[in-house]
């Protein structure tokens, strides 16, 4: 329609660090972080710094706590979807283990910029599974932190 301008629509973007709140169901109570990122760092020998970040699809990891002195154990998600609000994904298994969960942002937005810390932003279905067969489910809540 002429004369009418469009409000500019506000970023999305829901890459960091998803941290399990409330009450935390013991089967998942090793899980340190559910990081998620929309960038990766690729080797550059021409930039400053030896790398450059490039924009790729939405991917991320679940990684345990470490556990006396061992390294932290990761796992890769597969299957990432964003549609709207709404976000499932399932992990590689790692010695017969994966995950998967199915859930819904409470809001959405450019996260780094509008960071409100200890705020449940994530809430869904969460379940752990050991060869396929679920070891663990329950409905959980994620804050969110940008990280360092």
């Amino acid at each position: 329609m002429p004369g009418t301008v469009e409000a500019p629509r506000k970023s999305v973007d829901v890459s960091g660090y998803y941290l399990l709140a409330g009450d935390i169901p013991l089967w998942c109570s090793d899980i340190d972080v559910v990081e998620l990122s929309n960038v990766e760092t690729v080797p550059d020998s021409s930039a400053a710094v030896g790398f450059h970040l490039r924009a790729v699809p939405l991917w991320g990891v679940i990684a345990l706590k470490a556990d006396s002195g061992q390294l932290r154990t990761d796992f890769r998600l597969v299957n990432v979807r964003l549609e709207e609000a709404r976000l499932t994904f399932g992990t590689r298994e790692v010695n017969s283990i994966s995950y998967d969960f199915a859930g819904q942002f409470l809001r959405l937005g450019d996260f780094v910029e509008d960071w409100r810390p200890n705020e449940i932003i994530l809430r869904g279905h969460f379940r752990k599974l050991k060869a396929g067969t679920v070891l663990g489910e329950a409905d959980v809540a994620f804050i969110y932190s940008p990280g360092d």
